[in-house]
């Protein structure tokens, strides 16, 4: 007995051999004792001796009594493993088997046959006895791990292969934990394996409640659309949630683009009409510039335009088209077609006014284009607006696009000498109506205020080199009373625009054409070139174009004519008043050196009106000193100002094509396309009128 005593206490301490010797020596001291052969048994199998160990199991197996099914169950349990180990899994299973008979719900061999079977890839069995266990598992924690994993053992396509059963188990799991997002997602995947849709969708909804991040829960909205529109055939239901998905994330284009598919494909052009309404809203109060991959402003232009599309095609409503494209040609008012579309809904409509602005605005963005000048020519007529369908024709005729009623009209009123005015321009025609739109008139008056300065100090400059010119007293005329038709017309011309009255001189014997003066009071000289050779017309753009420099603002423009000048003049007003202010750092050694000379003969006067002009060009947002751009917008309204006179396209294409370029100078070509589009404007009609020049109908 001591020896059975001694093998307990080294098997305790894990001394197999000693445990060995110490049962060995017992068993032969007495064979039949049980206690012993089990000790036997259990050393035997600790130490991997499976004979040894099959047999003392064995012999235990005997002596046991039927009733006794804890030991009886836990001998075959090791008799099973010891088969397994051997290699012999059927042996084993047989040993397992018996195992259960005894005890069904015996864990370590429902555990064994668990780790038997997944050797064995018989994954259908893994299953069913990791349910067996389940059965006696009361712990959450254990439940669920085993739950989960009987779960992916189903839903693995290599393992399992049956998402049904995988649901299943991982519906079981969800009732212990609901809110695993894990668990969740697994569920989707074994959902859409088993095309269970309505499942999936219940699934996705349980995720979307769950999530907090906006556009990570359209997502799973979106997700739920396409199943509705795709697999459960319920396209109402799928907009519902594709509106959702929008209404979470409006950048989520693609959510927008199903709702437009489905209810065009479905013809409910009323719906359609409230998803762009709706989207148009959730846009308006989007804060960012960037709509998914887009500009947000190309988006609202995409939608306002489709709307627009909508109404019009669809649902026949023209007032409504009419506002959705007037929004669409807001946010791109340089797409000419927007302003078609609309011009042909006005038209429909009877809207002419509306209908001659659209095809206004075509031709500022393409003068070139002839049909937008017969549709106004036409659009005109029907409105009995005889003056400014005669300016239609004209501009058609110079196409050598007019038809011969057009060409008729043109010729029967086209100006020959001087029109007879009824009024001179005042200041707010000009501004208002003769400037060019893009003219700066905080750059403008900045110039205004220094002009007097800047020539005087280029006089002083002049003076010094003996450079100042000197104009002959006999060769001065006076436009009031001069026998001399270029005198006749200048002053004619000078007086109609408004403007201050230069002295003039006329010198047949000197070359050149028209130029300024640059003495003190100003004043013009005419060479041989523009007295003689020129109709009535072409004397008339040229002296209008001239004269429009003696506006304060051009004034600076007729005496420094090159870019770079006047941007150093700019800079060196500004500096004068708003000596913090930042001027180019190429130009700043000229800037102070130009602004200092110019202080000199800066009059009281003038240096409280630029304080204020360059007040107004530093609050002003829009306000930016590019000096180029305004040099050629005080050249384009020059040019307005010789046509408003003459009336003539051919004439201005004449005179222009011939001028002298400067560097920087718009072309020709650009010069006519902008005086193109000025000649059917709204501004040179009123000019007309203003001075009286509009044609009166019968």
């Amino acid at each position: 007995m001591l020896q059975n005593l001694f093998g307990k206490v080294l098997s305790a301490l894990k001394n197999w051999q000693g445990a060995l010797k110490a049962y060995q020596t017992a068993n032969q001291l007495d064979l039949t004792d049980q206690e012993t052969i089990r000790g036997l048994a259990e050393v035997c199998f600790n130490l991997q001796d499976w004979p040894g160990a099959l047999t003392n199991f064995q012999k235990v197996l005997t002596a046991l009594e039927e009733h006794d099914t804890e030991q009886r169950a836990y001998v075959y349990y090791k008799l099973g493993c010891i088969k397994q180990a051997q290699g012999q899994p059927k042996q084993a299973i047989n040993n397992f088997e018996k195992a259960l008979q005894v005890d069904p719900s015996h864990r370590p061999t429902l555990e064994a046959m668990v780790s038997l079977y997944d050797q064995a890839k018989d994954f259908q069995q893994v299953c069913h006895y990791k349910r067996i266990i389940l059965d006696n598992v009361f712990d959450g924690e254990e439940r669920y791990k085993m739950l989960v994993d009987i779960g992916d053992i189903w839903g693995d396509g290599a393992r399992g292969k049956t998402s049904t059963k995988a649901i299943e188990a991982y519906d079981e799991a969800l009732e212990l934990k609901p809110t695993d997002h894990v668990l969740l997602h697994k569920m989707l995947q074994v959902c859409q394996a088993a095309q269970q849709w309505e499942r999936m969708n219940d699934t996705l909804q349980r995720i979307a409640d769950l999530e907090t991040n906006p556009e990570r829960k359209s997502k799973y909205f979106f997700t739920m659309a396409q199943i509705y529109r795709d697999h459960l055939q319920d396209p109402e239901r799928a907009v519902d949630l594709f509106n959702s998905a929008l209404d979470l994330n409006p950048a989520y284009l693609e959510a927008f683009e199903r709702i437009n598919k489905i209810l065009t494909a479905q013809k409910d052009f009323k719906q359609l009409e409230r998803a762009y309404r709706k989207m148009l809203h959730r846009l308006t109060s989007f804060q960012r510039d960037e709509v998914g991959t887009q500009k947000k402003v190309d988006v609202l232009y995409s939608l306002w335009h489709a709307l627009g599309l909508i109404y019009r095609d669809r649902l026949l409503e023209k007032p409504k088209a009419i506002e959705a494209f007037k929004f669409a040609s807001g946010l791109r008012p340089n797409d000419a077609t927007e302003h078609l579309i609309l011009s042909e809904l006005y038209d429909d409509a009877g809207q002419l006014d509306e209908a001659a602005s659209e095809y206004q605005a075509i031709l500022k963005i393409d003068p070139m284009q002839v049909d937008p000048y017969r549709r106004l020519y036409d659009v005109y007529l029907r409105k009995n607006a005889i003056d400014e369908a005669w300016n239609l024709a004209a501009a058609l005729t110079f196409f050598g696009k007019a038809d011969d009623e057009a060409r008729t009209f043109f010729e029967s009123a086209r100006p020959k000498g001087l029109p007879q005015v009824k009024a001179r321009l005042d200041n707010d025609s000009w501004l208002r109506l003769l400037f060019h739109e893009d003219e700066s008139l905080y750059v403008g008056k900045v110039f205004e205020f220094i002009a007097p300065a800047a020539l005087r100090a280029k006089l002083e400059q002049m003076k010094a080199k003996n450079e100042v010119p000197v104009l002959d007293a006999r060769f001065r005329q006076d436009p009031a009373t001069s026998t001399v038709t270029f005198a006749r017309t200048f002053g004619w011309a000078v007086n109609v625009l408004g403007l201050p009255m230069p002295q003039l001189y006329v010198r047949s014997d000197v070359p050149g054409a028209l130029s300024y003066v640059p003495v003190d009071p100003y004043a013009s000289l005419a060479g041989s070139t523009v007295l003689q050779g020129f109709s009535a017309q072409e004397l008339l753009f040229i002296v209008g174009k001239h004269a429009a420099f003696y506006r304060g603002e051009h004034l600076i423009r007729a005496h420094f004519p090159t870019v770079t000048e006047l941007t150093v003049l700019f800079f060196a007003g500004v500096k004068l008043v708003a000596p913090d202010q930042p001027v180019p750092p190429d130009l700043l050694n000229q800037v102070i050196a130009t602004a200092q000379s110019l202080g000199r003969f800066m009059q009281p006067i003038h240096v409280e009106g630029l304080k204020m002009a360059v007040r107004k060009f530093i609050q002003d947002d829009n306000a930016r000193a590019n000096i180029k751009r305004w040099s050629q917008t005080v050249e384009l309204t020059s040019t307005r100002a010789g046509f408003v006179l003459s009336g003539d396209l051919d004439v201005a294409k004449k005179i222009i094509a011939a001028e002298p370029q400067l560097p920087g100078d718009l072309t020709p070509q650009e010069k006519l396309k902008e005086l193109l589009v000025f000649s059917v404007s709204d501004s040179y009609f009123r000019l007309r009128k203003v001075l009286g020049l509009d044609i009166k109908g019968a």
